[in-house]
């Protein structure tokens, strides 16, 4: 019966999952060719013109931004990904049980001999093999876009100095000339496995809200009231952020944001720089000071909080009464 019902929700979500994985992959595989066409000299212009006002509102500190690892990992804060992901965890969650509900399939699922917590659970196994797969799709979309494509960079000609000795070989750009462009792959200066923070930090955040989708559709009889519920917590979440980023005196409604630990783009500084650093709780700098809650302990948290939120759908669909048809 596990298997049958395994098989039920795959065929139920296969078309959600494979349409926002396809959205996934190919807008991230498209942003790195964009990011392929900019040189960083001339996108770090675009970026001094910026007020310094807004600097507060980037993730990460500008000089990674303008880096092309930087830009890369952008990524997974764009709102196809960030919301190809919602989409999906809020679709398969708010189905277990308000959306059985509001079909009028419910009573003749639980007429076949199976438990209430095995259908959750098989619930939670599909959907989170689809966040994993989401997030690994967002991977790949980087890794194959870092390996296929090149960089145009600009430089100046260079000419040696009429030195002769020990410094002699030495040469410097020749200011006058015309600046050149040289092509170079992209994976010379960008490194895929640095990325591997943001998908992990990806899926965790997907996994916790499916899991807190679960337990509201738990709760309730009406899907569409599941899915307000979640997409509520999402908006809050991210004007709770935007304020607390601000400053002006709410600096702690920053952490009272559920993106307060979905962080992609800081997590793979974290890596990049440090890349002994990049699968601690904590993290270090040079001089051995902590420095922050590292790239697990932001992970830990979701995928926690995420098990707690099913555990706790768990309990309430075993203990519930269900309402009469309508």
């Amino acid at each position: 019966m596990t298997a049958l019902m395994l098989r039920k929700y795959l065929r139920e979500g296969r078309w959600l999952m494979l349409a926002t994985g396809a959205a996934i992959f190919a807008f991230c595989w498209l942003r790195i060719w964009m990011v392929s066409r900019i040189d960083a000299e001339r996108f770090k212009g675009i970026i001094d013109l910026l007020p310094s006002e807004w600097q507060k509102f980037s993730p990460v500190e500008i000089q990674f931004l303008i880096t092309y690892t930087g830009r890369i990992a952008a990524a997974f804060s764009e709102p196809i990904v960030l919301f190809g992901t919602c989409a999906w965890a809020i679709a398969r969650g708010s189905d277990v049980v308000s959306g059985e509900l509001s079909r009028g399939t419910l009573e003749m699922l639980l007429a076949q001999p199976v438990s209430r917590v095995r259908l959750i659970v098989c619930h939670a196994l599909v959907t989170t093999f689809g966040t994993l797969l989401l997030a690994s799709l967002a991977w790949l979309g980087n890794w194959s876009g870092i390996e296929m494509n090149q960089l145009r960079e600009e430089y100046r000609p260079t000419v040696p100095l009429p030195i002769t000795g020990l410094l002699s070989g030495i040469e410097v750009p020749n200011p006058f000339a015309a600046r050149q462009v040289r092509l170079v792959p992209m994976n010379q200066r960008v490194r895929s496995t640095d990325l591997l923070p943001g998908a992990v930090n990806l899926f965790c955040f997907g996994f916790f809200l499916a899991g807190f989708t679960t337990m509201i559709s738990a709760c309730d009889r009406h899907r569409w009231r599941t899915i307000g519920a979640a997409c509520f917590l999402i908006v809050a979440s991210m004007i709770s952020k935007l304020v607390g980023m601000a400053g002006i005196g709410f600096d702690w409604m920053r952490h009272a944001s559920l993106f307060s630990v979905y962080e992609p783009e800081h997590l793979i500084m974290i890596g990049h720089r440090y890349p002994g650093q990049a699968w601690r709780f904590v993290w270090s700098d040079e001089a051995g000071q902590v420095r922050g809650m590292g790239p697990l302990g932001f992970d830990t948290i979701l995928l926690l909080s995420g098990l707690l939120a099913y555990v706790g759908s768990a309990v309430i669909f075993h203990r519930r009464d269900l309402p009469a048809p309508t």
